[in-house]
């Protein structure tokens, strides 16, 4: 029983407030596979092993994507500046060739899904590869995040129903919708907070 899990795992008691500010992770996937949700589908269960893999590879290659490209800017912030890259654990070459094949492994996944997930997935490494220089010179980089991150919702959509452009499609794009403001909204608390 789930209950019974979150009970165990000390997820049973009450919240009390906090002192600093907390992140709340929903895990939106459980909204396509609960039949009373208005975003479910049968279909994607099916999909579900193609859509974790096609999240673990965006994940990697744009995780690996930000570290590469920040990896000067990383090396002279406090924060950041004991990461593996900077610190010579990891070279640059081999988060390199990590984030290449994590792309790979990410075309291969969106291949799988259905045609229009796979025309659709050059866009999603525009913005896994374009985040980390908006930071540069633009506030708007915490919404483009929250945009990069809020493909992944739309992207499990698509890999289910093999649209994006209907009227029936208008739950997807509310959901990308949220996590833009969630994320950009998180973000720009996180640099109030820390200052970076």
């Amino acid at each position: 029983d789930l209950l019974d899990d979150y009970n165990r795992g000390g997820f049973g008691g009450a919240l009390q407030p906090g002192q600093k500010p907390a992140l709340l992770l929903v895990d939106v996937v459980m909204a396509y596979l609960t039949p009373d949700c208005p975003l479910y589908s049968p279909r994607f269960e099916t999909a579900l092993a193609s859509c974790e893999r096609l999240t673990a590879a965006a994940r990697t290659a744009g995780m690996s994507l930000n570290r590469l490209i920040d990896r000067r800017i990383d090396a002279l912030n406090p924060r950041t500046a004991h990461r593996p890259i900077q610190t010579g654990r990891i070279s640059a070459q081999t988060v390199a060739v990590g984030a290449l094949l994590s792309l790979g492994a990410l075309a291969f996944a969106a291949w799988q899904l259905n045609r229009v997930t796979f025309f659709l997935w050059p866009g999603a490494v525009v913005f896994l590869v374009s985040y980390p220089y908006t930071k540069r010179f633009t506030w708007l980089s915490h919404f483009i995040l929250g945009f990069t991150d809020g493909l992944a919702p739309l992207g499990a959509w698509i890999a289910v129903t093999g649209s994006f452009w209907k009227a029936s499609d208008l739950p997807a794009w509310l959901l990308l919708f949220i996590v833009i403001v969630w994320m950009a909204g998180f973000d720009i608390i996180c640099f109030i907070v820390t200052g970076k």
